[in-house]
């Protein structure tokens, strides 16, 4: 009989992923059912895919608090009244930047590697939250601590994918967007009148600050430009250069402060197979200049980066023996060539 791992992501991009005999065989996200864009809890998952599965072990996180909120204890209480199958399950919200490494380390079929996760914010403990981290992983001796860890601290100076989206936020750019400002970036160009928007590793205290755990305090007056409703600007399509080259400042220097985490890992065991992730990991531009910076290093990617992929590495971390080398994006559920055609009917008639 297969043992199976439900892995469940309770926070935005709400998703589960079911681990069987250390196999990935299904991941989705809630908002693929729900419509809701990045919606947290995957309530319609649940209904329609758990009583499909028998379910051994269920492991779930959440990004941020190392609590999880009420709506989120009352759909785990539904489902251990009505699975009867499950025997164990744990909480991994403290381990937030774990759970991204692990489920890169898995996804790339490296025997080792330095696994460095770079996002907003993760697991948040005291008046720290996680920020960067890298992990080393070896496959025959399996080690889960850190090796080198940087944290946003409350309200001081932030780390790499805050300060980027705090920038953001200058543009009316939802801080989980990021990848709009990547774009806006292409269009500006180098400009020695801006200021630094990191120093020694961190975020420009004059221009970003740490509001709160979900938040920052964007600060303009440092830039020295005379307009600042970059809000309208964009709505109107009329952006000066000078945003413009804001937007080209802060992908450089984010990229170069990712290259000294690159640089870090290397100095610690000089181990060239690094896998990327966590929300930055999402960042082709940035990937790309790695790439080039870095010929020698063989760099995986996580294409599930986001923090729907917390799901998949909780439910790795619940497998004893695990070979499960991503292959393929194709994990949802499978539709039979009538069913398509049924689906496709129904809107050509429409």
């Amino acid at each position: 009989m297969p043992f199976n791992v439900l892995g469940v992501n309770l926070s935005h991009n709400g998703s589960i992923a079911l681990v069987s005999n250390g196999k990935l065989i299904f991941y989705l996200e809630e908002e693929r059912l729900s419509r809701i864009k990045r919606d947290n809890i995957p309530y319609f998952l649940f209904k329609k895919y758990l009583s499909s599965y028998k379910i051994n072990k269920i492991n779930f996180i959440n990004a941020g608090e190392p609590f999880l909120t009420d709506e989120a204890l009352s759909l785990l209480n539904k489902i251990f009244s009505f699975s009867t199958t499950i025997s164990h399950s744990t909480n991994y919200a403290p381990y937030h930047h774990l759970t991204h490494a692990y489920c890169s380390f898995i996804h790339s079929g490296f025997e080792k590697s330095n696994n460095i996760v770079i996002d907003t914010g993760g697991s948040i403990l005291k008046k720290n939250q996680e920020c960067e981290s890298i992990f080393y992983f070896d496959k025959n001796n399996l080690n889960f601590n850190k090796i080198y860890e940087n944290n946003n601290v409350l309200n001081k100076s932030v780390g790499i994918t805050k300060t980027y989206v705090g920038v953001g936020t200058f543009f009316g750019i939802n801080m989980m967007d990021g990848g709009k400002l990547m774009g806006l970036s292409s269009y500006g160009k180098k400009d020695s009148s801006l200021p630094k928007f990191f120093i020694k590793g961190k975020s420009n205290y004059k221009i970003i600050k740490n509001n709160d755990f979900n938040s920052v305090i964007s600060k303009k007056k440092e830039l020295n430009i005379k307009h600042l409703d970059f809000v309208k600007e964009i709505k109107n399509q009329t952006l000066s250069q000078k945003g413009k080259n804001i937007a080209y400042h802060i992908q450089q220097e984010s990229q170069e402060e990712v290259a000294k985490l690159i640089e870090k890992a290397l100095q610690i065991n000089n181990c060239n197979n690094i896998t990327i992730s966590g929300g930055f990991g999402l960042n082709c531009v940035n990937n790309y200049y790695l790439i080039k910076k870095f010929p020698n290093v063989n760099f995986y990617f996580e294409p599930i980066s986001h923090d729907g992929g917390t799901a998949i590495g909780v439910a790795y971390l619940g497998c004893d023996n695990i070979s499960s080398k991503l292959k393929s994006l194709y994990l949802g559920p499978k539709y039979s060539r009538q069913q398509l055609l049924k689906k496709i009917k129904n809107y050509v008639d429409n």
